[in-house]
């Protein structure tokens, strides 16, 4: 609908929603702010078939909680070691099935800063490229004191292995900055693997004021609009980004 139907009647019920996040439909979608990005610290190190490891993690920062999924590719979780003030409740393991990755998810409240987890090496080899941080099972973000998300918003979530090598989550679509923008602005997005995607932009009725696709290869990607190919637009916008496995909405603010 583009204007109001005031002489209408009808009811709404919204099921299955635990945190006023849900919508209806793919098209709009809760604006969702990153205030930085949270850390997991770890070592990097070559691992041998059927080696037995223990990693240690730990956060690069306090937070007040934190959430994942650890994709954990040609690796078995055999342990689960908690930190001071985290259980093993707070894990959960998916073995892998189907050609798919097996995978640890995490959901931390009270700010526990540390855990280890015990891994056989089904192959040889980089610990790096057997353990990505994603949001497959359990979204990746993390939760700043009451006080400071209030005014900030959540962190993304990263590996970072050896101080040098980061992992960043899987598929992303980032905040377009500027924001708002007038000229130009620029939008992020993240790929998991090489893949063909698509950038539409659309406003409130959405009317598609401008797409762009391309073949992306895996790893994080720019696409700078100017508010000049934007005809005929002008406050909030949508934009959204599509690859054959994944796809995500966010909101921005053209000025004229």
């Amino acid at each position: 609908m583009t204007t109001d139907q005031l002489q209408d009647d009808f009811v709404g019920i919204k099921t299955g929603d635990v945190n006023n996040t849900a919508m209806p439909d793919n098209l709009f979608v809760p604006e969702d702010r990153a205030a930085g990005t949270l850390f997991l610290q770890t070592n990097d190190r070559n691992v041998q078939h059927d080696e037995e490891i223990t990693v240690r993690f730990n956060t690069s920062e306090k937070v007040a909680g934190y959430q994942f999924t650890l994709n954990t590719n040609g690796l078995e979780v055999l342990d689960i070691l908690p930190g001071a003030g985290i259980s093993a409740d707070n894990f959960a393991v998916f073995p892998a099935s189907s050609g798919e990755a097996g995978a640890v998810t995490a959901a931390v409240e009270n700010g526990a800063d540390e855990f280890s987890l015990v891994f056989r090496a089904k192959k040889a080899g980089r610990l790096s490229d057997m353990l990505g941080i994603s949001s497959r099972i359990t979204r990746a973000e993390a939760y700043l004191p009451a006080e400071a998300l209030a005014k900030a918003g959540k962190l993304d979530l990263a590996l970072l292995f050896d101080n040098r090598l980061v992992s960043k989550a899987g598929f992303g679509l980032y905040q377009n900055q500027p924001n708002p923008f007038g000229d130009h602005t620029a939008i992020g997005c993240y790929l998991p693997e090489d893949s063909d995607a698509t950038l539409s932009i659309f406003d409130e009725t959405g009317r598609v004021l401008h797409t762009e696709s391309g073949y992306y290869l895996r790893g994080y990607h720019t696409f700078y609009v100017a508010g000049r190919q934007l005809t005929g637009a002008a406050g909030l916008l949508y934009y959204k980004l599509e690859t054959a496995t994944d796809s995500a909405v966010r909101k921005m603010v053209l000025i004229r």
